[in-house]
């Protein structure tokens, strides 16, 4: 059932939808969907529109920070790495994880990279790097 419903959702096999909802005669009645009239914003909501000032930045900001600060003080501070190195170690890791989310959106998501969001991850990374840094 698992493979057929994937299969449909991939558009290889035709697609039916349910005539009737009632199933109290017994018998369930299928019919055939034109593959044209499907499409693929049927399964996905549209993206709303990307500002500068919204919640979404906010938090790529404050993961950014976290992340950066969490990974920062873990190699520096509790594995006792040098200064230099917990800073290329912790913002290496949070622009990973920024470029990572924005890499999904595109696959998996709205399907576009938001230049916005990777500007407010740089903003996380280069604050908590300045905070962190400047005060071991």
């Amino acid at each position: 059932m698992t493979f057929l419903f994937l299969i449909t959702m991939l558009g290889v096999a035709p697609h039916y939808e349910i005539a009737s909802p009632e199933l109290s005669s017994g018998s369930l009645e299928m019919r055939f969907i034109e593959p044209d009239s499907l499409t693929h914003t049927q399964f996905k909501e549209a993206s709303p529109q990307d500002n500068w000032i919204a919640l979404d930045k906010l938090h790529h900001f404050s993961y950014s920070f976290g992340i950066t600060g969490l990974s920062y003080h873990v190699y520096h501070c509790q594995l006792n790495n040098p200064n230099p190195g917990a800073r290329v170690f912790s913002i290496s890791i949070a622009s990973i994880a920024g470029i990572g989310k924005e890499l999904l959106d595109k696959y998996y998501g709205k399907s576009t990279i938001s230049y916005k969001d990777i500007t407010a991850d740089a903003l996380g990374i280069v604050t908590a790097t300045i905070i962190f840094t400047l005060y071991p």
